[in-house]
């Protein structure tokens, strides 16, 4: 019953819904774009779109996009070895 209350009462704090509005904005926002860039960028994920964001708007972390790209091939690279290392040691 008191899981029941702590659920109910969740729902009635205001400062839950205004940190829960941006959070699915934010959830939105990357299934979007990774669904939009699936073709060119299948293993694009949500660290690399922090990243990408982070080159088009006005707090640029990283010296140019070129740097930020190429740094996400890099880890998308060391992604797809480790999905096929494991894929080849299940085969074996």
């Amino acid at each position: 019953m008191s899981e029941w209350r702590n659920i109910k009462q969740a729902r009635q704090w205001q400062s839950w819904h205004r940190h829960m509005a941006p959070v699915m904005m934010a959830t939105q926002f990357m299934l979007e774009t990774r669904l939009k860039n699936a073709e060119d960028y299948p293993l694009l994920s949500c660290y690399d779109i922090q990243l990408l964001l982070a080159t088009t708007l006005p707090d640029l972390r990283y010296d140019s996009h070129e740097e930020v790209m190429r740094q996400m091939q890099f880890r998308h690279d060391r992604r797809r070895a480790a999905t096929e290392s494991v894929s080849l040691r299940q085969d074996n």
